[in-house]
C-alpha cells in the first residue's frame, strides 16, 4: 500500500473502505419506516446521512463518517467559512512560529471527553500517532470487528459509488467514482484514512513505516501544552487540523489496550447512545459537559439511508425533519421551503443550496501533440457549455465552475478563468489557425477522453462529446476501471481525462499542490505541466504564516495556471439540505456536514 507522502498529502476524500458500523454497538434494526406513528420526540432531532464506514476518528474515510465523527468528537480547529480562517475548537488557542516550522496548541482546562475525564495535550498526541500507525491500526481495528466488511455493506458501497448524479443528491454523486477514480486508483495504492495530514511532522515516516514508535515532533511540555514540529514549513497546519480525523482519544478509549472501545468516547457536543441505536439509526444525546457553545437539542436520531428519495418523503410527511434533496426535486424544494442565503436555514427559508469544496475537471495532457497549445486548451475549455452540462447531465447536482477552486476557499484571491465562460464563437477562432474547419465544419483534430465507469464521469464525457462535436472535434471516451485508469493517466496515455478532487481540508493550498505543482507530477498531477514561478509560489505560501498573504500568493498560482490552463474546471459540487417544519434552524459547513450542535427546533 503505498504512504501518502508530503508531496501528495492533500488528498482529497478517497479511499472508502467497505466497513459497516462499529461491531457491537449498535443492534440489528430495520429500515426507517414509511409508514407508522411519528417517533420523534420534542427534543429531538431526526437527519438522514447516508451510512458511514466507521464512526472512529482513525478509521473514517466517507462521508457518512465525517457526519457522525464530527457530531462525537471535536477536531482542534474549526474552518470559519465567512474568512476562511480557522478559530479554535477543542483548543483554546494555536500559534504558528514565524518560520512556520512549529505549532503550539493550548489545551481548554475545562474540556472533558464523554466520561468526565479531562482532555490533555497527550490525547491528542496519542490520537495523532494512532492515526498514523495504520495500516497496522486498521488492521488491529479489523480483527476486532470494528471496521468488518460484509456482503451487505459492499452493496451499499456500490450503490453510493454509483450514478449519483442521476439517482440520489448531490452529496451522492459526489461521493461517487469521480472523486476516487483519478484521485486514488488501484485498491492497493489508497490510504486507509487521513494519516497524510500529518505527513508533515517530524517522524510520520518513520512510524508510518513502522519503525517507530510515536511522532517524534509531537511533544507535551505539559499537561496542556501540544507542541507540533515539522520536516518543512506548514502555515496550512491550523486548517489541517480542523478534520475530525485529529480529534483527541481518551485513556478508556481502548478495551485492552489495542482496540478500540464501544461504545466511541468523544469530546464533541453529543454522546453516542449504544443502548437503542440500531444498524439501520444512531442515536445521539446531549452531552451536558459540553465546554462549547451551548447545544440545544436534547438528543438526535441519525437516520442511515442512501435512498435520498424515500428521506425526502418521509420528511414532507413530517416523519423526518431534516434530509438532503434528491436532484429531481431541487427546484421544487426551493418553491415549496425558501432558499436560505447563507449557510443556515431560518423560519420561511428552510432549504440549504451551497457549493461544497469538491470540483470536477478536465485534465489536459500536455504532452499531446494536440494539446501541447496553450491555444488549443483555451479552445476546449471555451466550447464546454457548463450550464447545460450541470442542469441536464448532472441534474443540478453541480454547479458550473467559473475558475479553478470552489468560491468558498476563493475569498477574493483567486481570480475567475475566463476561459471558463462558454463561446462557442471564440473557440473557432482559436483552433482555426492550427485546425480549419472543412466545407462540412470538421476539423482534423481527434482526441481521447479516459474516466471512470462510476460516478459521474460517464455523464460528463457524454456532454463533452456533445460540445466538441459542435466545434468539429471528434472525441472518443474510454470508461475504465480503477486500475486500468490508473495506470493509463501514470504512463500519460491519454489527451483529456476526467478528475474529480476534494482537498482533505479547506485552504488552496490543498488543491494548487496536488493538481498543479511539478512535485506532485504522476502522482495527483496527470497533465505534465511544471512551472518553475508556479512551484516557487506555492513552495513560498507554504511559509506563509498570514492567512491572507498566503491566498494572495496562492491566488497568484492559479492565475498562473489560468494563462497555461492544463486542467479545465468544469463543475462545483452542490451541498443541499432542506429542514421540516419542526426545526428553526441548522447548518451545513463547508465539508457538507449538518451542524447539529447549533440547530433548534422550533
Amino acid at each position: 500500500m503505498r504512504q501518502m507522502d508530503r508531496r501528495t498529502f492533500v488528498g482529497g476524500m478517497a479511499g472508502v473502505l467497505a466497513a459497516p458500523l462499529m461491531a457491537g454497538c449498535v443492534r440489528t434494526g430495520s429500515a426507517p419506516a414509511e409508514d407508522g406513528p411519528d417517533a420523534t420526540a420534542d427534543h429531538t432531532l431526526r437527519c438522514q446521512i447516508d451510512p458511514p464506514a466507521a464512526m472512529d476518528p482513525a478509521l473514517i474515510c466517507d462521508v457518512g463518517g465525517m457526519q457522525v465523527a464530527s457530531q462525537l468528537f471535536d477536531a482542534p480547529m474549526r474552518f470559519d467559512a465567512a474568512t476562511g480562517a480557522a478559530l479554535p475548537l477543542a483548543v483554546e488557542s494555536c500559534e504558528m512560529a514565524s518560520d512556520a516550522l512549529s505549532c503550539t496548541m493550548h489545551m481548554r482546562a475545562d474540556a472533558t471527553f464523554h466520561t468526565g475525564e479531562p482532555v490533555r495535550a497527550e490525547h491528542f498526541k496519542r490520537a495523532w500517532e494512532r492515526l498514523v500507525a495504520t495500516p497496522a491500526g486498521l488492521a488491529a481495528a479489523l480483527a476486532a470487528g470494528t471496521a468488518g466488511t460484509s456482503a451487505e455493506s459492499e452493496g451499499d458501497e456500490a450503490a453510493s459509488d454509483g450514478d449519483g448524479a442521476a439517482d440520489g443528491s448531490s452529496a451522492a454523486a459526489v461521493a461517487g467514482d469521480a472523486t476516487a477514480g483519478a484521485a486514488s486508483g488501484a485498491e492497493e495504492d489508497r490510504d486507509p484514512n487521513f494519516a497524510g495530514l500529518l505527513a508533515f511532522v517530524e517522524g510520520y515516516d518513520a512510524l508510518r513505516a513502522g519503525a517507530a514508535a510515536e511522532l517524534s515532533g509531537v511533544t507535551c511540555p505539559d499537561e496542556l501544552t501540544l507542541h507540533i514540529a515539522f520536516t518543512e514549513p506548514c502555515a496550512v497546519f491550523p486548517l489541517v487540523a480542523t478534520h475530525p480525523a485529529l480529534a483527541p482519544v481518551s485513556d478508556t478509549a481502548f478495551d485492552d489496550g489495542k482496540g478500540p472501545a464501544r461504545p466511541p468516547i468523544g469530546n464533541g457536543p453529543f454522546m453516542f447512545d449504544a443502548q437503542t441505536s440500531t444498524d439501520r439509526e444512531l442515536h445521539l444525546t446531549r452531552f451536558d459537559g459540553y465546554c462549547g457553545d451551548a447545544v440545544r437539542l436534547e438528543s438526535v436520531v441519525l437516520e442511515l439511508d442512501r435512498d435520498v428519495a424515500a428521506a425526502y418523503r418521509r420528511l414532507e410527511t413530517g416523519r423526518l425533519d431534516a434530509c438532503s434533496v434528491p436532484v429531481d426535486q431541487l427546484e421544487a424544494a426551493a418553491g415549496t421551503f425558501g432558499v436560505a442565503e447563507g449557510d443556515r436555514t431560518s423560519p420561511g427559508t428552510a432549504m440549504l443550496r451551497m457549493q461544497g469544496l469538491s470540483m470536477q475537471y478536465v485534465v489536459c495532457n500536455i504532452a499531446s501533440t494536440a494539446l501541447e497549445s496553450v491555444p488549443v486548451r483555451r479552445a476546449l475549455s471555451l466550447a464546454i457549455d457548463r450550464d447545460t452540462l450541470c442542469e441536464k447531465a448532472l441534474r443540478q447536482a453541480f454547479e458550473p465552475a467559473t475558475g479553478p477552486v470552489p468560491e468558498v476557499l476563493a475569498t477574493g484571491a483567486v481570480a475567475p478563468w475566463s476561459w471558463c465562460a462558454y463561446d462557442a464563437e471564440t473557440a473557432a477562432e482559436l483552433l482555426e489557425p492550427l485546425y480549419p474547419a472543412d466545407e462540412d465544419g470538421a476539423r482534423d483534430l481527434s482526441l481521447t477522453l479516459v474516466c471512470s465507469k462510476r460516478g459521474v464521469d460517464a455523464k460528463i464525457a457524454d456532454t463533452l462529446v456533445s460540445d466538441f462535436k459542435a466545434l468539429g472535434i471528434a472525441l472518443h471516451s474510454e470508461a475504465l476501471d480503477r486500475d486500468a485508469l490508473r495506470k493509463r493517466l501514470r504512463d500519460g496515455d491519454f489527451d483529456l481525462a476526467c478528475l474529480g478532487w476534494t482537498p482533505a481540508y479547506p485552504d488552496l493550498f490543498a488543491i494548487a499542490h496536488p493538481l498543479l505543482s511539478s512535485a506532485a507530477a504522476g502522482a495527483t498531477n496527470f497533465s505534465g505541466y511544471a512551472d518553475a514561478a508556479l512551484d516557487e509560489a506555492i513552495a513560498s505560501a507554504r511559509s506563509m504564516v498570514d492567512p491572507a498573504a498566503r491566498r494572495a500568493r496562492l491566488g497568484e498560482a492559479f492565475a498562473m495556471a489560468g494563462e497555461a490552463t492544463p486542467i479545465i474546471p468544469l463543475a462545483v459540487e452542490r451541498q443541499t439540505l432542506v429542514a421540516g417544519e419542526r426545526v428553526e434552524r441548522i447548518g451545513l459547513d463547508a465539508r457538507g456536514v449538518v451542524q447539529l450542535a447549533s440547530a433548534e427546533l422550533a
